[in-house]
């Protein structure tokens, strides 16, 4: 979590939190493992922001249009990226896209929430499935050792 601290910070990037939170959501011991979260992170993600977009861009922002955004972005997620990994990341980034223009009352501000979430949970994925890959050329004989147990 610290690698994602600094790499942000780089960038000015304050307080990376949605980095910080795909790198614990997307690590896994085993890189293809930790492959397939990051791609199941990020598609979600994404789904989820271009819904709370397409909702706020058509019908602004409200509790009525946060509500109705978030379950399409659930079963957009769910139906149609189906990609594994936890589905609900959709609808929370929808949430969250959308509670930023409800709370500054522009969609604008949704716009910027989401370019940035996404921008974060693929920084913070990326350097997860980065670290994971180091792991496992520095251990390959503790993992190994460990599917072994299991």
């Amino acid at each position: 979590m610290i690698a994602v601290w600094f790499v942000f910070r780089a960038f000015n990037v304050t307080y990376p939190i949605w980095a910080i939170i795909s790198v614990v959501m997307v690590s896994e011991i085993e890189l293809h493992a930790s492959y397939l979260a990051t791609r199941g992170r990020v598609a979600h993600t994404a789904a989820g922001c271009a819904v709370g977009l397409i909702v706020l861009a058509l019908a602004g922002a409200g509790i009525w249009q946060l509500c109705a955004a978030s379950v399409a972005a659930s079963l957009v997620s769910f139906y149609l990226v189906n990609l594994g990994g936890n589905w609900r990341t959709a609808p929370v980034a929808t949430v969250v896209v959308m509670a930023t223009g409800i709370q500054q009352f522009s969609k604008y501000a949704g716009y910027e929430a989401a370019i940035e979430r996404t921008l974060e949970v693929l920084g913070g994925s990326i350097i997860a499935l980065g670290i994971t890959w180091v792991a496992s050329k520095l251990w390959p004989a503790r993992i190994g050792a460990a599917q072994a147990q299991n």
